[in-house]
């Protein structure tokens, strides 16, 4: 038999899971590419809300500002 017969295949592509035992590791349930983009929401939702406070405190001021004067 010729080594070149068409009739037998070639492996061209082969799946590396089915051929390696498994290690007993679990696999992670979240891809790594979501790591930054929960830390950048963490860190805009922080933003937000010193943000907010800061706005609702020269607000109060403003407004015992407008009330001594008033008074």
């Amino acid at each position: 038999m010729a080594t070149n017969d068409p009739s037998e295949g070639k492996v061209v592509y082969r799946r590396v899971g089915a051929t390696e035992p498994s290690r007993g590791k679990r696999e992670s349930r979240f891809d790594l590419a979501l790591v930054p983009l929960i830390v950048g929401f963490a860190v805009l939702l922080l933003v937000i809300i010193l943000l907010g406070n800061l706005s609702v405190r020269r607000i109060e001021d403003t407004s015992r500002s407008a009330l001594s004067l008033e008074q």
